[in-house]
């Protein structure tokens, strides 16, 4: 999980973070992915609940989704399904030509690192959600602090 935020790597709720999905296949060959990604609507939000990942002949292929923790705590990871891929359109070599809608397969057996463990989430930044008049007062104390 990789935050929005430069030079860090933890999650807090509210902004955006990179939930990375790492493939390596049993066979090294070149072949198309469909992963979908499911979670507590209550705990994240997900705008791209699906996407497809190439797997590269050395077997390895790399994708990142968007998710916004909504709470602050320890998270479950949200769950990943990883199905083949049934193409309607024309096939190049090993890839699908540009237009062709790409349907779900078969669900594929899939060994997920993440399964059972939780993500420790950060709460909001409370100097967004200040009123401007408690802003002044802690620069007024932090200032007398210096003086």
């Amino acid at each position: 999980m990789l935050s929005q935020q430069p030079g860090a790597q933890l999650c807090r709720a509210g902004t955006a973070c990179d939930l990375v999905i790492s493939m390596r296949s049993m066979v090294p060959c070149v072949e198309m992915l469909y992963i979908v990604l499911d979670a507590d609507e209550k705990l994240w939000k997900v705008t791209e609940r699906a996407k497809v990942i190439q797997v590269k002949e050395s077997g390895l292929g790399q994708l990142a989704f968007s998710v916004v923790p909504c709470v602050a705590g320890y998270l479950p990871y949200p769950s990943v399904s990883v199905y083949s891929c049934n193409a309607i359109g024309p096939r190049t070599g090993d890839t699908w030509t540009e237009g062709v809608d790409i349907l779900p397969g078969n669900l594929l057996p899939s060994f997920l690192r993440s399964g059972g463990k939780q993500i420790r989430v950060l709460a909001a930044t409370q100097t967004d959600h200040e009123p401007p008049d408690q802003k002044k007062g802690l620069k007024h104390k932090l200032g007398k602090l210096f003086d």
